[in-house]
């Protein structure tokens, strides 16, 4: 038995000195029994230096009350809140340092009284890891929280495992309120709900390709239905498995509002209106220009504006002219074409244009009016006031004439009156 003893302690003691952890034994008094390689490695003090010390040596001076309170209760009761737990300690190194161990003690009673057991294992580097993934998890939800848009991801059920500030501000819910939540049953309106959950469900099957850009209603919390502007991704584990989606969202719901104004203004417009994009290749037509033109949007569209038939061979010169100026960003004031409608009437276009600019597209609005009456109308009013300046000149002349005659017959009388006085005088 005594053998069995000897051979339990040289194991004991080879697992004590194998073990990168710190392992110490107290006596009930708090003094230092044993000190292992561990010990010696992660404190700094040899064996020599700390057998029979106390162990608050190796303690900040903070907790010594405390340590030396807990001990001596644990001793007189046989109870503690720590022993068979494994806890957060700081520990003072022999150069003054302090560092942060997890420490485990157990108690064993023995025949020369109770003996205390802790087991520390540095976890500098560990704390530095959890410090350094800290503020990196502060920097990212910082960043989500001061964006501008919705982020929102989902698991693979299409729960809210993440959402942001701005997530929850649109929606109406408090922080923390939607983790957990089904976002389809609590975010997506009831008429849109199956088919949004359905393409979710293929899309995590794999049975369907994520779209990268998608829009769709949301609901808020009172009921209110907003217009998002998904950007969406995948989130996928280690081994590439779909686990769910990550969307950026922005809330479009007032340009929508604004684009559908504009384009009922468009369509309800008085003049035909083209829509070009930076190469001049129209884009859009309005209905009084098809109206005006005779030409159908299939017609026209995708075709250049100064190559679409429409222009005669001046015009095109000079729309062309004027677009690249507009293009380059300078103001170009209203000007007159020649269009050509599809029955080869040709009409005269006065165009104002003026580009529009967002989102980092460009595009041209082309508003032709048809002013081919009003050129006529011109046209009659020069020439009759041509044909009035001519009579005026003709009425200037005669009346220059009549005043000239007057004044020569004035002359021809004052002359007679003279003669007269002077025949008169010979008598």
């Amino acid at each position: 038995m005594k053998l069995y003893e000897e051979e339990l302690k040289k194991l004991f003691k080879c697992i004590c000195e194998s073990t990168p952890d710190a392992v110490i034994n107290i006596d009930a008094n708090g003094k230092i029994l044993f000190w292992n390689k561990g010990a010696e490695r992660i404190f700094g003090y040899s064996p020599r230096e700390v057998i029979g010390k106390p162990l608050t040596m190796v303690m900040p001076k903070r907790f010594h009350n405390a340590f030396k309170k807990g001990l001596k209760r644990t001793v007189l009761t046989g109870k503690s809140k720590i022993i068979g737990k494994t806890i957060e300690y700081p520990i003072t190194k022999k150069d003054g340092n302090e560092i942060p161990t997890a420490m485990t003690f157990s108690s064993c009673k023995t025949k020369y009284g109770i003996v205390f057991t802790a087991i520390v294992r540095d976890i500098s580097n560990q704390k530095t890891l959890e410090n350094e993934l800290r503020k990196q998890k502060e920097k990212f939800e910082n960043y989500l929280n001061i964006v501008r848009n919705i982020i929102v991801a989902l698991n693979a059920d299409g729960e809210i495992i993440l959402i942001n500030k701005k997530g929850y501000e649109i929606l109406g819910y408090k922080e923390g309120q939607l983790i957990g939540k089904d976002w389809f049953k609590t975010c997506i309106p009831k008429e849109n709900r199956e088919e949004v959950r359905n393409i979710f469900k293929k899309c995590i099957q794999g049975k369907i390709k994520l779209a990268e850009f998608y829009e769709n209603p949301i609901i808020t919390k009172d009921g209110k239905k907003r217009i998002i502007r998904w950007h969406n991704s995948l989130l996928k584990d280690e081994k590439g498995k779909i686990i769910g989606t990550i969307s950026a969202g922005e809330d479009v719901t007032e340009l929508k509002t604004s684009e559908q104004k504009f384009k009922n203004l468009f369509e309800l417009a008085g003049d035909p209106i083209i829509i070009l994009d930076k190469k001049g290749i129209i884009v859009d037509i309005n209905k009084k220009t098809k109206e005006l033109f005779g030409y159908t949007k299939e017609e026209l569209l995708g075709k250049k504006f100064t190559d679409a038939g429409i222009l005669t061979r001046k015009s095109r010169l000079i729309a062309l002219k004027k677009f690249l100026k507009r293009m380059a960003g300078f103001e170009v004031k209203p000007y007159e074409i020649e269009v050509i409608k599809k029955n080869g009437e040709k009409i005269i276009g006065e165009i104002n244009a003026a580009t529009i600019r967002g989102d980092g597209v460009v595009y041209d609005m082309v508003i032709i009016r048809d002013i081919t009456e009003r050129k006529k109308i011109e046209d009659e009013l020069r020439k009759r006031n041509e044909e009035l300046e001519k009579i005026s000149k003709l009425a200037i002349g005669r009346e220059l004439k009549m005043v000239e005659l007057k004044k020569r017959i004035k002359e021809l009388e004052n002359k007679l009156k003279e003669c007269k006085k002077l025949k008169e005088g010979r008598r």
